[in-house]
């Protein structure tokens, strides 16, 4: 109703004789209709008092409409039927549209949320956006702004908003709407500007110099020659894991995670960060410090082996017989 009432304020400033004319009545009066339609099979106490007084409503406009007994009651009993026939139908169209909300919001992993979703979906009447708030892995929090569109059979989610707080305090957000396959543990790592890999788009990563017009960052996305294919990379690195661990590093690299694990070089273990980085087309080490020095003692000592020149018999068998 109140979605009404703004539409009547508008068309009253646009055209000031409009309402209250037969053609408004006639409006109205279908709006009533499907209203109670809609919510026919309600259980809901408060609503049901609504309904009651909705539909007396339709009853004054219908005499003014309709002055005709038998005409009004004639098309009373023809509406009446229609609306029962249209509230099976949006009945049957609820439960679809709650299963499928459910699943795409649990593809998004907010099926926590859900029940919160599925009350204010009971209660709206145009488009609507709730608030969540989640921990995350690094014990941060990322705000949410979920999104639900009102469709003529009734609501569907429409995909989420998410924005962290930077260590400077500044605001970082993205607009996943069209990223139907992100989810929030994806938008969690790309918001700290890390990549992802979705199945529908490819590698993604947060563009920190680009915004649109409400602030979010956009999403960059890397074409195929980029290339990168995670788990060829990973077979490239000497890490210390099983063909099964690769597996799992993998798939968590595809998440936005930094992984950690262990680089061999001869008898050394030397711990690392792994995360993918697909405008390089490569899973890079971020914390190569100590791997670094490692790389470089180990160079440095087979330099001096190659430098050594090699012994002649005679000169080995004196070195040997002096050792003696």
């Amino acid at each position: 109703m109140a979605e009404w009432q703004q539409w009547e304020q508008r068309l009253q400033k646009l055209v000031p004789g409009h309402i209250g004319s037969k053609e408004h009545m006639r409006q109205t009066l279908a709006h009533y209709e499907v209203l109670r339609a809609k919510h026919y099979n309600t259980i809901d106490g408060f609503d049901r008092i609504a309904l009651k007084a909705l539909k007396g409503e339709q009853r004054k406009l219908e005499r003014k409409l309709y002055p005709n007994l038998i005409v009004r009651l004639l098309r009373r009993m023809i509406v009446e039927s229609d609306i029962k026939a249209r509230a099976n139908r949006y009945s049957r169209s609820d439960d679809t549209n709650l299963r499928s909300n459910y699943t795409d919001m649990k593809k998004a992993g907010l099926e926590r949320h859900y029940m919160s979703a599925a009350q204010k979906m009971r209660q709206a009447v145009s488009d609507f956006s709730m608030p969540v708030a989640l921990s995350t892995a690094d014990k941060e929090v990322m705000d949410l702004q979920v999104h639900f569109k009102n469709r003529e059979l009734g609501y569907a989610y429409d995909g989420y908003q998410a924005s962290i707080k930077t260590a400077e305090g500044k605001v970082r957000s993205a607009d996943f709407r069209e990223y139907g396959d992100i989810n929030q543990t994806q938008a969690y790592n790309l918001l700290k500007g890390r990549a992802v890999f979705s199945e529908s788009r490819g590698w993604c990563q947060l563009d920190p110099n680009d915004k649109d017009a409400m602030g979010n960052n956009k999403i960059r996305q890397f074409p195929e020659q980029f290339g990168l294919d995670v788990l060829k990379a990973l077979q490239d690195i000497p890490l210390k894991i099983t063909d099964e661990q690769r597996l799992k590093i993998a798939e968590r690299l595809k998440q936005g995670e930094q992984v950690d694990a262990i680089y061999v070089i001869g008898k050394k273990e030397i711990p690392v960060v792994l995360e993918a980085s697909p405008s390089r087309g490569i899973v890079r080490i971020i914390n190569d410090g100590a791997l670094k020095e490692e790389k470089k003692a180990n160079s440095i000592k087979n330099n001096v082996v190659a430098m050594q020149p090699k012994m002649q018999p005679q000169q080995r068998q004196r070195t040997l017989r002096k050792s003696k």
